[in-house]
């Protein structure tokens, strides 16, 4: 997965080797209120795109030792979107019409994850 991360203009570009994590915690990527806020990034690869939300940083995605949400776009061999809290499932959808659930390997997409209060919204563009 390759992610742009582009908040100060300065073209930088992450590249996340598969089934590793990159904790962004310095302060330009908190949230400003816990469970509340708005995530703006553009992402390529072949699948498995994963946003997590929670406290801390620093522990894998199976280590489910706090309360924590997790999105995952291309999800399923690049087909689908899924939601996760604490690693119980809530919601999965797939299909061309769902924004995220099929990532472009070739080109950056613009995503947003909106967090509010438990209730997940994801975008594209």
């Amino acid at each position: 997965m390759v992610v742009r991360l582009d908040q100060h203009h300065t073209g930088s570009v992450l590249v996340v080797p598969p089934f590793e994590c990159a904790w962004l915690f310095s302060k330009d990527f908190q949230l400003p209120k816990p469970s509340q806020g708005l995530v703006m990034f553009e992402a390529k690869g072949n699948n498995d795109v994963t946003i997590i939300f929670k406290h801390l940083p620093g522990s894998k995605r199976e280590q489910y030792m706090e309360a924590n949400y997790t999105v995952i776009l291309g999800s399923h061999k690049n087909s689908r979107v899924c939601i996760d809290k604490n690693g119980a499932t809530l919601h999965m959808a797939g299909g061309a019409e769902v924004p995220g659930a099929i990532l472009d390997a070739s080109q950056f997409q613009k995503y947003w994850v909106d967090l509010n209060q438990g209730v997940i919204t994801i975008g594209l563009g």
